[in-house]
Formats: C-alpha cells, sequence, structure tokens
C-alpha cells in the first residue's frame, strides 16, 4: 500500500508543477496565438520549448523534475538550436549550465541549420 501511495504523491507532484508552469507560461501571453489553451492540450515538447524560452532558470529547473535529462536536451536541441542565431545566447546558456557542453559554440554550430 505504501509503494501506491507514493505513487500516487509523486502523480500529484507531477500535476502540480506542470501547472505552475502552466499558469506561469500564462502570465507571460506565451500562448497569445492559442485559444484559451487548457494544460491538457499542451504536448510535453510545447512546455518544454515554451518554459525554456519565456521562463527563468527556476522554472528550467522545475523540467528536469519532470523530464528526463536527453527528452529536454532532444526538444531544446531540435527547436531551439535549430534556430541559430535567434536563440543564440539562450541556447549557449542551456548548452553550458544545463547540459554540461564544454564548448558550446562548437555544438551549436554543428547543430544549428545556419
Amino acid at each position: 500500500m505504501r509503494k501506491y501511495s507514493s505513487f500516487i504523491a509523486m502523480a500529484d507532484s507531477f500535476n502540480h508543477i506542470k501547472s505552475d508552469l502552466f499558469r506561469k507560461l500564462q502570465d507571460q501571453n506565451a500562448f497569445w496565438s492559442y485559444s484559451k489553451p487548457e494544460p491538457a492540450d499542451l504536448s510535453d515538447s510545447d512546455l518544454i520549448e515554451n518554459v525554456i524560452v519565456h521562463l527563468d532558470k527556476c522554472d528550467i529547473m522545475l523540467l528536469f523534475e519532470l523530464f528526463p535529462k536527453r527528452d529536454i536536451q532532444k526538444v531544446w536541441r531540435e527547436r531551439l538550436v535549430s534556430q541559430e542565431p535567434y536563440y543564440h545566447s539562450l541556447n549557449k546558456y542551456m548548452a553550458y549550465i544545463f547540459f554540461g557542453i564544454k564548448n558550446p559554440d562548437k555544438y551549436l554550430k554543428r547543430y544549428s541549420f545556419s
């Protein structure tokens, strides 16, 4: 029974963090082009991308409580690194601080389309 209640607590925590991030994104008008979105309407990839782009480092750190690092890095690389040089400063920050990439410029050049 203890395992089951622990699982429910984790699921509640997951939903609480996800809802909190969604609310913060709404406060930042990140969904200005959507017609009244609901948290359930937002894919995990869209949540990850929007948190990285619109919120601060504390909120980005919460993503690592929700998703595996490899999933966050995959979304970042596919959706943000691919938009180099538009997100260059953000991408360098993410590469160095969150993904431990020692030479961000070389990495960004390798994975960007520019």
